[in-house]
This record gives structure tokens, sequence and C-alpha cells, in this order.
């Protein structure tokens, strides 16, 4: 009876993130949602896609609308449709992971918390979903935690963050102590000890649920950043799926060299404000490029008219600062997805 009403709870949720009232054909909001889902990883290289009576059940709509989202997909090589053997997907990412140090990211996670406010919107014990249960190495109808958080900072939302536990650690935090620290904080209070992570990050677009939980448009840009959580011993803890406003959230990495490695990653550091407008070049440069063209095309013999034309040009703009964040290191800004192996070192 009660996994009964988790399955239409979790259904009636997800039937909001589609919206009829919206300009996009609801197969193509279902193939946004899907091809999301497939390119961050929460649908791995192999995993079986849901049938089109299955998805038609999900999100409130007919096996026409969902038959044509899977062949959307198909049409763009994401999955592989066959008969009696259904839809699986073949998209793997083209990039390689990179190596970086787990200490400073989990440090720059723990900074975020301190300076947010989170609210507690779900948290309970179910049937874990097989995208859910394949990241975090469960068998099929294993049970996980499940925890919907949404995080303030100056009282608006800055994102939404689903986590998942396996149900069998036998963990069970507080409500008051799932807004007051963040869920890594929680894992080391206990005697389980954090070895390595993954994590992922790649843009997408906000749907009718999360546009409201956010308060912004429906597909507005959002940051997604999806991580499972490894034990020194290799065993998943936590995988987290965590989605920010792109207008008020920033990834900055520190790029350092290890040995012959010239494209390792180093510190990453968490920005929450938007970056600076860049300022005006100063009236003494402006001076000198002028005269320094001026004298330039007097030497050459430069007519009288083009010396004038040369005075009422501006300079180059000057190049846009990098955001303020907490540490004042040298860093350069993401705009591209970019998945991480982050390890102790």
């Amino acid at each position: 009876m009660v996994a009964a009403k988790q399955k239409r709870a979790t259904a009636e949720a997800t039937a909001k993130a589609v919206a009829k009232n919206l300009a996009v054909p609801l197969y193509h909001q279902i193939f946004l949602l899907l091809r999301d889902e497939i390119i961050s990883g929460q649908r791995p290289h192999g995993s079986l896609v849901p049938t089109e009576q299955d998805l038609s059940q999900t999100y409130g709509v007919s096996r026409i609308t969902t038959r044509r989202a899977l062949d959307e997909l198909a049409q763009n090589r994401l999955v592989e449709r066959k008969r009696r053997v259904g839809t699986r997907v073949i998209y793997e990412p083209a990039s390689p992971p990179i190596e970086a140090s787990i200490e400073q990211a989990l440090e720059s996670l723990l900074t975020l918390g301190r300076t947010t406010k989170v609210k507690l919107i779900e948290y309970s014990d179910e049937v874990g979903e097989a995208s859910v249960l394949g990241m975090l190495h469960l068998g099929p109808n294993e049970h996980v935690i499940r925890a919907v958080r949404v995080r303030w900072l100056e009282n608006k939302p800055l994102g939404c963050v689903v986590s998942y536990m396996p149900a069998k650690l036998g963990l069970d935090f507080s409500r008051a102590e799932l807004e007051a620290h963040p869920m890594i904080k929680l894992l080391e209070r206990t005697n389980l000890k954090i070895g390595t992570a993954t994590q992922t990050i790649s843009a997408t677009s906000a749907d009718a649920a999360l546009a409201s939980m956010l308060d912004v448009e429906i597909r507005a840009p959002i940051l997604r950043i999806g991580r499972v959580l490894f034990s020194a011993g290799g065993e998943p803890l936590l995988y987290t799926m965590a989605q920010y406003r792109a207008d008020r959230y920033q990834i900055r990495l520190d790029l350092h060299s290890f040995g012959d490695n010239k494209d390792a990653a180093g510190s990453m550091e968490v920005a929450t404000s938007a970056p600076p407008e860049p300022k005006a070049a100063p009236r003494r440069a402006k001076a000198a490029t002028r005269a320094a063209k001026a004298k330039s095309q007097a030497t050459s013999k430069t007519p009288k008219l083009a010396l004038a034309d040369v005075e009422r040009a501006e300079p180059p703009a000057a190049p846009s600062p990098q955001p303020a964040l907490g540490k004042a290191t040298p860093g350069s800004r993401l705009s591209a997805a970019l998945r991480l192996g982050l390890r102790r070192r």
C-alpha cells in the first residue's frame, strides 16, 4: 500500500515536468527531458529506456506522443530502437575524465553550504529508479533514502539538490540536520570514510516543475552537477543531482600541472554571484592609444582627415575580469560539459 502511494506520488511529480500549456510540443518536452538524463549520465550507455507504455503513464500522454519522443532520440543517435528488444542508450561521452583533488572540491561544497540557506522539500525511503540504482551500484527494487532540498541565497532560490543514499547503510538524519548541514558534512560525522568521487557538469534547461521551484522561466538555462561519492573501499555512499540557476551560479577551476600532465585540474571553486561588468579603459590609456595611432599615421604622410578619424576611434575593449570568489586565485571560466574524477592526494 505504501509502495503504491509512493509510486503514484512519483508519477504525479514527474508529470508536472511536462507543461501542456507550453508552446513546445509535448513529445519534444519529453525528448528534452530524456536527452538531458542521457547526456548527464543518469541513463548510462547500454541502459534500457522505459517503454512507450511506461512513458505514457509516467507523463500522462498518449503512446503516439512518447513514440515520437523516442524516435527523436534515435534520430539524434542517443538511443537505438530494436523490435522485441527495446530502446537502449548508445550515447557515450567523448571526453575522458580529468583528475582533480577531492579535498579542495569538498571544501568548496562545504563553504557553499555555510553561505546558503536550505529548505527541505521531501525526505523519504523508497524504491529507487533504475538510473539511481545504477549510479549507486544497487540491484533491482532496492531502497534508497531520497532528500529534495532547495538552496537559497540572499532570499532568492539558487538551486535544487536531490540526494540519494543506499537505505542499507542504515543512516537516518533529522529534518533539522538536513536543513542545517550539507549532506557531505553529515556523512563525515558517521564512521564512513570518504575516498573518491566522480562528477559531471553539464548544461540543461528548466522544465515546468524546476522552473516553479527556482522561480525562473520554463526552459531557462540551468547548470547541472551530478556527483557520486565513494567510500575508501569503493562503495557508493551518495548520489547527488544538483541543478542551479545559470544566472546566479558559476563553476571556476584552478588549473595546475602535475608532472608531465599539463591539463590536470587543481582546486575547484564555486562562485554564487554573477561576474561584474567590465570597467571602462582609463582615460590616460585612451589618450596614449590615440597619440600612438596619430604618430604612426603622420609618419606615413596620412591626410589630416584620416588623422581626425583616428582621434575619434576607440581603443579595443578591456578584457572582462574574473568573478570574485572566496579565494583570490587565478582560474578559468567553465563553459562546457566537464567530467571530473576526484581523488585524495
